[in-house]
């Protein structure tokens, strides 16, 4: 299941109308142009796509399957929806392909002013969301397309979700679902004047969960003293029918998170809870978690200490584990998702990725550099459902640092000091950069050098690190860059690394 794509929001009250609550998808369909002859779809091995890049806007797409971590080529620019079934879509701004293990198809562009965000939806069908006004279904040849008007939900799409046998979409006065070729239309309920339709998650087993917002309707332009906080919004739960307010004490920040078990978390400010149908559970926040991030098929929940990489695991039977690796690689946990196998892949900001097995009796981190194409920070990691059962992950690439320590005239230091960590472990502090000598860090290195001032850190992780360096007899360290290691080179020669001038 995929997240819904955000998309600008419509003005508008609530309909309060009665619901026409079936509509015939074929009825509605408005078929586009053709495809290219022989094109019925996507194929090759299941794989786990990542988002791999400098940023979002210009990453790259890696797959990694049964053959192992490789560039889908092309892909820059674009993001990944993959099938369980094999293969993915690939979407931009303006452009849509199909990828098929081997190379990349041009599609025919969905109806609709601009290009789309692409949902897998039941039977690896792709659904595409313009952004507004219409949604459309791949029939294997064109595209059938619905817009909010022709659905009788108003003017344009807020948000599109999938999971499970069904796909829905909800507008600013009613969720419309698609299933068994059908399509089910609901009336939100009335919303207050300081109320606004907010986000949309479906569960893996077709639950629907909408929840709205509240807002403050002072002008801030003409008044600046502090706005009152929002009114408190609502948690509506799809009952066959009828969306059913559930009794969630108050609104939070983003979109409830579908998660591997079928049940759905929701941040609240209290803490998080577990919606399963109209049942609202809240989560024991006992255990020094930020937020609750996903659920595995067993039952164990997943959540996030902070920024730095702390993932904590609560088992059903009340017990705690805390992934050791993960708890000293001090990278910024940026994702957390679980697959319908029991895997939990966690992405890590700068360092890469890493993946959770056996209740997290098994670490596989994956550090950025470790194989082609992951030459970059790891924004995002897309699970087909069910996800593969095999994936051949990259063996950690081992690299060498080595350079010439020398002062500010250029004359070599002998007996220098020189340190490494990672950078985004480091900070500004001439007294220690790279942390307490106490400090669990994943990595920290220090060597001497030589009579020439040549010194070499071998055996080091690829990433992005950050290097110190001081003269024997002082206290004060100096920065001496920050050597990317993430290129694929397994031998990094640094050259002549300047001291800082003393002060």
């Amino acid at each position: 299941m995929l997240v819904a794509l955000a998309t600008a929001a419509c003005g508008g009250g609530a309909d309060t109308r009665a619901a026409a609550p079936v509509l015939d998808a074929r009825a509605a369909s408005e078929p586009t142009d053709a495809a290219p002859a022989g094109l019925g779809g996507v194929g090759g091995p299941p794989g786990v796509y990542l988002t791999v890049g400098p940023t979002w806007d210009a990453a790259h797409v890696v797959v990694l399957d049964e053959r192992g971590a490789r560039v889908v080529p092309g892909s820059a620019g674009l993001h990944p929806a993959p099938r369980a079934s094999g293969g993915a879509w690939l979407y931009g701004k303006d452009a849509l392909y199909a990828w098929d293990g081997e190379a990349l198809t041009p599609m025919p562009r969905p109806p609709g002013a601009a290009c789309c965000g692409v949902y897998v939806g039941p039977g690896d069908t792709a659904w595409a969301f313009d952004g507004g006004e219409t949604v459309a279904r791949w029939n294997g040849r064109t595209w059938d397309a619905w817009t909010a008007l022709s659905l009788g939900a108003g003017p344009r799409w807020r948000r599109v979700a999938t999971g499970g046998p069904r796909l829905c979409a909800l507008s600013d006065t009613h969720l419309a679902c698609f299933e068994d070729e059908v399509w089910t239309r609901v009336a939100l309920p009335a919303m207050r004047r300081d109320e606004v339709v907010d986000q949309l998650a479906v569960a893996v087993d077709g639950a629907v969960v909408v929840t709205t917002r509240g807002e403050t309707s002072r002008d801030l332009r003409r008044d600046r003293r502090p706005p009152p906080p929002p009114p408190d919004g609502r948690v509506l739960a799809l009952v066959g029918t009828e969306l059913v307010a559930l009794d969630v004490p108050a609104h939070h920040y983003g979109a409830p998170v579908a998660t591997a078990d079928g049940s759905l978390l929701h941040l609240i400010k209290t803490g998080s809870v577990r919606i399963r149908g109209t049942a609202v559970d809240p989560l024991d926040d006992t255990l020094g978690w930020d937020r609750a991030e996903a659920i595995t098929p067993d039952g164990t929940i997943w959540a996030t200490r902070g920024q730095i990489a702390g993932v904590l695991a609560a088992r059903p039977d009340g017990t705690r584990a805390e992934p050791a690796p993960l708890a000293t690689l001090e990278a910024l946990v940026t994702d957390v998702v679980a697959d319908d196998r029991g895997r939990v892949w966690v992405t890590l900001s700068p360092s890469g990725f890493a993946v959770i097995e056996d209740g997290g009796a098994a670490v596989t981190v994956v550090t950025a550099g470790s194989a082609d194409g992951l030459a970059g920070t790891v924004h995002a990691i897309a699970l087909p459902r069910p996800a593969p059962a095999t994936i051949a992950l990259p063996v950690p690439r081992r690299v060498t640092v080595r350079g010439r320590l020398v002062d500010a005239r250029g004359r070599a230091v002998r007996g220098g000091t020189v340190e490494l960590c990672w950078s985004q472990r480091a900070h500004d502090t001439f007294l220690d950069p790279c942390g307490l000598r106490d400090d669990p860090v994943a990595l920290r290195r220090e060597a001497r050098t030589d009579r020439d001032g040549r010194f070499t850190l071998a055996n080091l992780p690829a990433g992005h690190l950050a290097l110190f360096g001081r003269t024997r007899g002082t206290w004060r360290w100096s920065p001496l860059g920050r050597p990317d290691t993430t290129t694929g080179a397994t031998d990094v020669d640094l050259g002549d690394v300047r001291l800082a001038p003393p002060r």
